[in-house]
């Protein structure tokens, strides 16, 4: 049995796709069915395939859209037939559609504007053409134009009838009458009783408290909380001031609150942020051990330090229950690890084969993504000189020009990542900036002084990774990894039991 699309060509029926598109989920295709269905019944059409979607125009990447144009060239159908132009899309995309499919001779049908692209012979008609691209051209202007009305309506209800645009999601001590802002009597009581009790050195957690105690629920029905409290303190909706695209609205009629009172508020919360100069600074706490450095090796998580509690604790414990590989002490792990590297510099750091041959296999591979590179921008400057001698359509050279620069995008990123592997090799010793402010005895193995510090960024470049394990009856073993494969390990014991071991 002869499949349809043979049957049609032998019956002299012409085979052709329809392609209906509404913008809204509400709206109905029916009127676009039927304009189809005569217009192909009339011209001797026969329709192969269907092809609907609800979205709206201005989407460029659209899902049904693109199965139409793949069934067209997969079938070798020439004749794409829509109600009207503006169904394929009201955006510059069309006009990259409308030059492909004249390229593969496929001829696109609008009903309403009488637009047929190709001849009977399938090739180009100009006069049609340049119409097509004229109908394409109004149809954005006037998705502009409408989007420009749409929201210049918007702005003037809002900015002269004072309407409320966001939803359910209404300041406390308002509702919305006829898509109006006005003041709830009720709820704005209620707004003066919490202004007046933040004055009166209440704070907002307290207030929350208070209200959650009364049954007061929120807006939303939900249980009050200081982030609440704080954002309804700073509104300036309860003075009369809406703001509405960076634009301050004076509007009187809204006003709950006084100025003296809003004012005053906000001077005390200002005082309760920062009630000492030297808090801010006290909050500033120097990690050398940062950026993923220190890990825990039970979970593998990163360790942080916590400064105000003067110690590196697993992130498994920041929002669930922690894996259980407990705290180190921060100044503890940070001078003993520096005090360990101060004295054993020579053995530690100076056999650097390890980073040597790893150096070596990284600049290999950037010299492979180097080449790779240059024969992609050849490849580009090829794709440019056969576009400018019209040896290459437009939509082939988009396609292929997009295609190169994400390639090169990838390399040069692989470029950048290699360069980051790089290990400077002047000798490691010069970049351990040591200030040996201190001696050590041999005898005692003891230091007499210990005010002595290491570059925090020197420490990053020496060392990979630092390794915290779970504590056992012998302490808590701790990993010391330097980036020439050399390690050390720590024993951590809590009232200042430490037990030092070198491998």
């Amino acid at each position: 049995m002869k499949s349809t699309l043979q049957q049609s060509v032998d019956l002299q029926i012409k085979p052709c796709v329809v392609y209906y598109r509404v913008s809204r989920s509400h709206q109905k295709d029916l009127r676009q069915e039927q304009d189809c269905i005569m217009h192909c019944k009339d011209n001797g059409y026969q329709i192969v395939e269907i092809f609907r979607e609800k979205i709206s125009g201005l989407k460029r990447a659209r899902e049904a859209m693109t199965k139409c144009l793949n069934f067209l060239k997969n079938n070798n159908i020439h004749y794409l037939i829509c109600s009207e132009l503006s169904r394929l899309g009201r955006t510059l995309e069309v006009s990259t559609i409308l030059d492909e499919l004249t390229q593969k001779q496929i001829c696109i049908i609008a009903i309403k504007e009488e637009i047929k692209t190709l001849k009977d012979d399938f090739t180009k008609d100009d006069k049609q053409l340049s119409m097509a691209l004229f109908a394409i051209s109004n149809a954005i202007k006037e998705s502009e134009y409408i989007s420009y009305r749409v929201k210049s309506g918007r702005n003037e209800r809002i900015i002269n009838n004072g309407s409320w645009s966001g939803g359910k999601y209404l300041p406390y001590g308002y509702k919305s009458i006829e898509k109006r802002l006005v003041i709830d009597p009720l709820e704005a009581e209620r707004v003066k009783q919490i202004f007046e009790k933040y004055l009166s050195a209440w704070g907002a957690v307290k207030i929350s408290n208070w209200l959650n105690m009364e049954g007061v629920p929120t807006k939303l029905g939900l249980k009050w909380d200081r982030a609440t409290i704080n954002q309804m303190l700073s509104h300036k909706i309860y003075i009369g001031q809406r703001l509405w695209k960076g634009e301050s609205l004076n509007t009187p009629d809204l006003r709950i609150i006084e100025d003296d009172i809003y004012y005053a508020v906000q001077k005390r919360r200002k005082e309760r942020k920062n009630p000492d100069a030297t808090f801010n600074k006290l909050k500033k706490y120097t990690y050398l051990f940062d950026r993923g450095l220190v890990v825990c090796g039970f979970c593998g998580k990163k360790f942080s330090g916590l400064g105000g509690l003067n110690k590196y604790s697993c992130d498994s414990g920041k929002y669930t229950r922690c894996c259980g590989c407990e705290s180190v002490k921060m100044d503890w792990l940070e001078l003993t690890v520096q005090q360990h590297l101060a004295v054993n510099e020579f053995k530690l750091l100076q056999d650097n084969t390890e980073i040597i041959q790893q150096n070596e296999q990284t600049e290999i591979d950037l010299k492979l993504k180097q080449a790779e590179l240059k024969i992609k921008q050849e490849q580009l400057d090829r794709y440019n000189e056969m576009y400018a001698l019209n040896r290459m359509t437009r939509p082939t050279y988009d396609l292929k020009y997009s295609e190169t620069m994400e390639q090169i995008s990838k390399i040069m990123e692989s470029i950048e990542q290699i360069r980051g592997k790089l290990i400077t090799m002047k000798p490691i010793l010069e970049q351990v900036i040591v200030k040996k402010l201190m001696t050590f005895n041999e005898e005692s193995q003891q230091y007499e002084d210990t005010s002595f510090e290491i570059d925090k960024e020197t420490l990053h470049r020496i060392i990979k990774q630092i390794t915290i394990h779970k504590r056992t009856k012998e302490g808590q073993l701790i990993d010391v990894l330097l980036v020439n494969g050399k390690e050390f390990q720590l024993t951590f014991k809590p009232k200042r039991m430490t037990i030092l071991k070198s491998n």
